[in-house]
């Protein structure tokens, strides 16, 4: 076949080599959800607002991201049925994107999560695990928010696996 015959021919794609299955840490399970973009920047830079808060009050909290999300399933876990449903988000708006993201949670709050869903379904309410986690990320990053005085920081494009606390260093 000539060079000019060759043209309109596509090359046979590459065949990626198989991914390995990620494994979770011990105590954690790795769980995804259905995330709109605005919401997951929002919790990405509550996330941060928190790091700074508790490294000014020199408290050891989450130093993952995902350890963050695990702390905001269980605290809106301890709230009621009926105080979860006020919160919980709606179906995303025409036009606006999202997708879904996975992250290795601790298994106690996943299992405070699980139980405070059962609570919701004998309270007649019927929540997606998506909706759940949106209205408990929500209701974190409005706490996040009022901790940081009303504004949340620009988070980067990509997060650091971990932000470690530095005041045990001084």
């Amino acid at each position: 076949m000539s060079e000019d015959q060759d043209v309109g021919r596509k090359a046979a794609p590459r065949r990626r080599a198989p991914r390995k299955p990620q494994v979770p840490s011990p105590g954690h399970t790795r769980i995804a959800w259905y995330w709109r973009l605005p919401d997951f920047d929002d919790a990405r830079a509550a996330y941060l607002a928190d790091w700074q808060c508790d490294e000014r009050e020199r408290i050891r909290g989450p130093e993952k991201f995902a350890s963050w999300i695990g702390r905001a399933l269980s605290r809106f876990a301890q709230l009621t049925p009926q105080e979860r449903a006020a919160r919980v988000e709606r179906p995303p708006a025409e036009g606006v994107k999202g997708g879904s993201r996975s992250f290795e949670v601790p298994d106690e709050d996943l299992a405070a999560m699980r139980k405070a869903m059962r609570e919701d379904r004998e309270a007649g309410l019927w929540t997606s695990d998506s909706g759940w986690v949106a209205g408990a990320v929500a209701t974190a990053v409005e706490a996040a928010r009022k901790r940081a005085g009303g504004t949340l920081p620009t988070p980067p494009a990509k997060l650091a696996s971990s932000y470690r606390h530095r005041f045990d260093e001084s």
